[in-house]
């Protein structure tokens, strides 16, 4: 197993994940956040240029964002859900809620 990255090179390995710089330009100022297994390879410093499914959550609308980058909705309503493939990466899109 990889040791674990250091938080100076996760900032550059996050950079290198294909898709993240159009995503962020699409949310703008809203907040999202990485989740699922891009932020496991980060950790065990695997290659960020390997990941090609992304999962993203949005404080807002997933769907408009989904849109931004080319992709649609999959589900609306309180489990509002997207995909868009950006740079050859499959974004999946989630809204964020409380349980």
């Amino acid at each position: 197993m990889p040791a674990p990255a250091d938080s100076d090179s996760i900032r550059a390995r996050l950079d290198a994940i294909p898709a993240i710089g159009r995503i962020r330009d699409a949310a703008g100022s809203e907040p999202t956040y990485l989740v699922g297994g891009a932020v496991r390879d980060l950790l065990l410093d695997l290659d960020p240029a390997g990941i090609g499914n992304i999962d993203v959550v949005v404080e807002g609308d997933a769907s408009a964002l989904a849109r931004e980058l080319g992709g649609e909705e999959l589900s609306g309503g309180r489990f509002a859900t997207a995909r868009a493939t950006v740079d050859g990466a499959e974004v999946d899109l989630a809204g964020a809620r409380t349980e």
